[in-house]
């Protein structure tokens, strides 16, 4: 073995300038089972490209968890920045074809802002601009094996992050919000539910006002993937996550355990605080025992024995997706005479909006909003709509004479 693979190793491999030779106890301790070590191992230790290989096959691994949408987003966002490059001449010096990058985290914070500026621009709203930007740092990190630009933390924002916080203020936040999703009503909601059940889809109408009560994202009921993902027992929602009490039939309260979510991936906060949700009367509670108890056919008074499976199913027997979801949502309000325009600006996370909002209506504090829909920063204010007729509404009752 040469000394020229050695250093190389020590320079790039692993990123340090010390010539390093290492020694056969060592990988023989790092890389043994049983006594014994796969060749390509040795040779991958030695050669310098360990890294390389492992880095690729963590980038894979992680690439088969994306679902299709976020391929599509990440591709679509990755697409966008490269035509940007070529556009305006650097995409080789950013991203050169023999990957030797010679630029600095900075530079390309400032390709980043430039490039989420154009966004807004173009069209996109600020949030849609950060998304777009964490998908190509993304990409970069798994698929390239390199960290693009220098992203922020909780204590310090990014230099585009910051940049984008700032164009906001050019840009009238909450109209983009509002037109892109719209707050489901209660009313919409049974409409949905009704047109599950007349159209063998009472997965996805009774998986509308589950989130609609309990302040869900559609994600943490169903599955984000189209179908190709496998159901995950541990992460994703089972039959085996709901406790009716005191008894199925005689339950008064459905409690459901969702596990992790985006804003408490742990499952901490969940398993202290699940959604409890009413069974009682014309409720989305009482709309899920009657789904179990028809999935399971059975007799009344009889318990059913819940599954760790999906609790909301996709008619084939797998975990019902998101996809499927906004698809009913789009067929009830297209035979309820909404336009195309007006179908578009509904979407599966208006549930939880428009939940929040009736909550608000009906008098829950901000607090009480925030703890119920689980939220672990101020972003549960944007969810809240607060309309013209209510600011009329709270305006009289300041103003009324019988002020307590």
């Amino acid at each position: 073995m040469g000394e020229n693979n050695h250093t190389k190793m020590g320079m790039t491999e692993w990123n340090t300038s010390v010539h390093h030779i290492p020694r056969d106890e060592d990988i023989q301790t790092a890389c043994g089972f049983k006594g014994k070590v796969d060749t390509r191992l040795i040779e991958a230790m030695q050669e310098g490209t360990f890294a390389k290989i492992t880095g690729q096959m963590a980038a894979e691994d992680i690439s088969r968890q994306w679902s299709e949408k976020t391929i599509d987003d990440k591709m679509r966002a990755v697409k966008a920045m490269f035509a940007f490059l070529k556009a305006t001449g650097r995409m080789t010096r950013f991203f050169p074809d023999d990957e030797i990058v010679t630029t600095y985290p900075t530079e390309e914070e400032k390709v980043l802002s430039e490039f989420a500026v154009m966004r807004i621009l173009a069209g996109n709203g600020t949030a849609t601009a950060a998304a777009m930007v964490s998908h190509v740092r993304t990409y970069a990190r798994v698929m390239l094996n390199r960290e693009f630009g220098k992203a922020g933390t909780m204590q310090h924002k990014s230099t585009t992050s910051q940049v984008i916080k700032g164009m906001s203020r050019y840009f009238n936040k909450e109209k983009q919000v509002d037109e892109k999703r719209r707050p489901l009503t209660w009313q919409l909601v049974k409409m949905m539910y009704d047109e599950g059940r007349r159209t063998s889809k009472t997965n996805e109408g009774v998986a509308i006002a589950i989130a609609y009560a309990g302040l869900y994202r559609m994600g943490e009921l169903t599955s984000s993937a189209s179908g190709n993902r496998p159901f995950n027992q541990t992460t994703d929602l089972a039959e085996t996550h709901l406790l009716f009490t005191p008894t199925f039939w005689t339950a008064q309260t459905v409690t459901i355990y969702i596990g992790g979510s985006k804003a408490d991936q742990d499952g901490t906060k969940d398993a202290v605080r699940p959604r409890v949700l009413p069974t009682t009367g014309n409720t989305p509670g009482r709309w899920l025992r009657d789904l179990l108890a028809q999935r399971h056919n059975l007799p009344i008074g009889e318990d059913p024995v819940l599954k760790n499976e999906p609790l909301f199913l996709n008619g084939k027997g797998g975990h019902l997706s998101q996809t499927q979801v906004l698809a009913h949502m789009r067929r009830t309000l297209d035979k309820a005479g909404f336009t195309k325009s007006q179908q578009l600006k509904y979407g599966t996370h208006s549930a939880r909006i428009g939940g929040a909002t009736a909550l608000f209506k009906n008098g829950a504090t901000m607090d009480v909003i925030k703890e119920l829909g689980g939220w672990s920063s101020d972003a549960y204010k944007v969810y809240v709509r607060v309309q013209r007729d209510d600011m009329l509404k709270y305006s009289h009752l300041m103003c009324s004479e019988n002020e307590m």
